[in-house]
């Protein structure tokens, strides 16, 4: 700090602070007092500035001694030594009485600013005119400082002396002191205002604690209510995959028991007719026969029991469900069998269109849900077109991933239902034609795959469907 405690507190007085304004004001008045000058145009008229400090230090010291030190001092200014005892005189007691009627007048209160204003106008006026000029007129003739001149004479000479210097001081201290009473109104207002901004502050701070407090009770509410709709949705979401996946399991069994059936009825006879292709084929190979349509009808024979055999054995693994995820999954065998599966969907009026890569592609998982994937995935496609179109497939591989692209010309999918068409039972299908389920299963198969389903679609513009899986290392 730059003063110690005990000087601090003798810096800070009231007495002190006067004692340093009375020096401030008795030196400028002092200051202002050695300097005199003519006024040019007005004959005998002579000024000094010594009373406009010496009038406005009534303003801010109120202790009447202090006051009596600014005259001291602005005396010391006098031409000559006997001169200092009528000044000094005259000023002490125009000054201290000056002090009074700025007290009990002007600092009041009591008036208005128009009406302070027009009493120190002719406040200064009397100041003059009544006690400074008089008081030097009588303090001079006892001092023998009149040059032998009656009151009235010596009065007259120098209040005509002065008439610049009274006009001057009265209006430089008027203009002053609206200045000053104006900046303390503004001051006062001021201090007003602050006050009844902290209080209303203060009272914005409380109501916002409160409202804080509400704010911070609605929020533990509000949390406890997004956690137990996040817990219903969790828990409706549960209900809806654990459905399909039981209407899927359902499906599936009795699927496998019909196809285990048909597929035990079918190959009976197919086994016979193989017999029969078989006996024939030695028969004329035995007997030298060389006859062409012979050939032909033993060549269709032979086709349509592989075709029929390669269909059952299609359906087989379509339908059997080992439960194990770590089979070997050829994705161009099954994408063949799901198509040959779906063959007679197709009715000649779609154009199956591969695109495969040239090497074999094997990813690890479950043979029969991968086929179920492609079948739903097809099946969408076939009926996405209402009259001709194409089916493109393409498959591609890199380092770590298989990419399988699904194309068709279809009627395509709106953007307002692209986003849901994974979401259990939501069909666009009329009812009775779709339950909603085939895209579901595909996404929920697809994750338990670690791939990914992504679909690219615009109404009448077809629809791609991406699927990737992990490349099955070698």
């Amino acid at each position: 700090m730059l003063f110690p405690l005990k000087y601090r507190k003798i810096i800070e007085h009231h007495l002190f602070k006067d004692f340093i304004k009375m020096l401030f004001f008795g030196l400028l008045s002092l200051i202002l007092g050695l300097v005199k000058f003519k006024i040019s145009g007005l004959e005998g008229a002579t000024s000094d500035f010594r009373e406009i400090p010496f009038l406005l230090s009534i303003i801010y010291i109120g202790n009447p001694v202090y006051l009596v030190g600014v005259s001291f001092i602005s005396a010391i200014g006098a031409l000559s030594i006997d001169a200092f005892l009528p000044t000094f005189i005259s000023h002490a007691v125009a000054i201290v009485i000056s002090s009074y009627v700025y007290k009990y007048f002007i600092g009041s209160k009591k008036y208005g600013l128009i009406q302070i204003i027009i009493f120190w106008f002719i406040y200064v006026l009397i100041f003059y005119y009544v006690l400074i000029i008089p008081l030097l007129v009588i303090s001079s003739s006892l001092n023998g400082l009149s040059d032998g001149l009656d009151f009235l004479t010596y009065y007259g000479r120098y209040a005509h002396s002065a008439r610049f210097e009274i006009i001057s001081t009265t209006l430089v201290t008027t203009l002053f002191l609206i200045q000053y009473l104006t900046r303390k109104e503004l001051e006062k207002h001021k201090n007003k205002l602050e006050y009844l901004v902290k209080e209303r502050t203060e009272e914005l701070e409380t109501a916002n604690e409160e409202l804080k407090s509400i704010n911070d009770e609605l929020y533990d509410k509000s949390e406890i209510i997004h956690q137990q709709n996040d817990e219903l949705k969790a828990t409706l979401q549960n209900q809806k995959e654990t459905q399909t996946q039981l209407i899927h399991a359902e499906k599936m069994v009795s699927l496998g028991v019909l196809t285990s059936g048909v597929s035990h009825e079918i190959n009976n006879p197919l086994n016979y007719i193989m017999g029969g292709y078989i006996g024939l084929q030695r028969y004329f190979s035995q007997n030298a026969s060389n006859n062409k349509e012979i050939d032909l009808f033993l060549h269709s024979i032979k086709t349509g029991v592989d075709r029929a055999t390669q269909i059952v054995k299609s359906l087989n693994q379509f339908t059997y469900d080992s439960g194990s995820m770590d089979e070997l999954c050829d994705i161009h065998a099954i994408i063949d069998n799901c198509l040959l599966m779906l063959q007679n969907q197709l009715n000649n009026k779609i154009e199956i269109k591969k695109n495969f890569c040239k090497e074999n592609i094997f990813i690890e998982g479950n043979i029969s849900n991968l086929h179920q994937v492609f079948i739903n995935v097809f099946t969408n496609s076939i009926h996405a077109i209402d009259k001709k179109g194409s089916v493109f497939i393409k498959t591609d591989k890199n380092s770590s991933k298989v990419v399988i692209q699904i194309k068709d010309s279809g009627v395509g999918i709106s953007k307002d239902h692209i986003s849901k068409i994974t979401d259990p039972f939501f069909t666009t299908k009329n009812p009775g034609e779709g339950t909603g389920l085939g895209l579901a299963i595909t996404a929920s198969i697809v994750k338990k795959h670690n791939g990914s389903i992504e679909f690219l679609s615009e109404k009448n513009a077809g629809t791609t469907v991406v699927l990737k899986f992990p490349l099955k290392n070698e």
